[in-house]
């Protein structure tokens, strides 16, 4: 009995250290949809299109303008202070303007509806937030709005050591099932 509580009390502790926010491959679809956003000129006609590298803990933005020339931008998780963005506290990176960070945060509000950073637990499953309506996934999207959107939908978000544990934990219970059959009966 005492070794499980001392494993169980080890696994509670790995498991509250674990729980520092990273970005969810679901927020994904909410930086397709800002994309988007950019390519049909919500952030002005000056940004013709837009790139973005995500990261576990940040992501990295590059707007091609008209001209040719990048203006980069970094994103990362929104400190105590007031941000230009609901989920996001963005710094300008390679000759970004201040209103360009205005712009951004503000098209991040319009195209993410839930807080793409949620909490890891120790086998890397995060609870999905809140989903956007088929009708809005139809009006930024389209057709293919409402395929990512389904698709993000039904995708299970397990990684490969969460089902081992589950695995091992059944069969581990399965075992001590059948031990008990067996020395329990006359």
């Amino acid at each position: 009995m005492t070794r499980f509580a001392i494993l169980a009390s080890l696994l509670v502790a790995a498991h509250a250290r674990a729980q520092t926010p990273v970005l969810t491959p679901q927020s994904e679809a909410g930086f397709r949809r800002l994309i988007r956003l950019t390519e049909r000129g919500a952030l002005g006609a000056d940004v013709v299109d837009m790139n973005v590298g995500i990261e576990k803990e940040h992501v990295r933005i590059e707007l091609v303008m008209r001209d040719g020339g990048t203006r980069g931008l970094v994103l990362s998780r929104p400190s105590s202070s007031p941000s230009v963005s609901r989920y996001f506290h963005i710094e300008p990176d390679e000759g970004a303007t201040q209103d360009d960070v205005v712009r951004v945060g503000r098209a991040l509000d319009r195209a993410l509806q839930a807080d793409p950073y949620v909490a890891g637990d120790f086998f890397g499953v995060a609870s999905r937030g809140a989903e956007r309506p088929m009708v809005d996934e139809w009006r930024d999207g389209g057709w293919r709005g409402v395929r990512a959107a389904l698709r993000d939908r039904f995708m299970a978000p397990a990684s490969l050591a969460y089902t081992v544990a589950v695995i091992v934990a059944l069969a581990i219970g399965v075992a001590g099932s059948a031990l008990l059959f067996w020395l329990g009966a006359p």
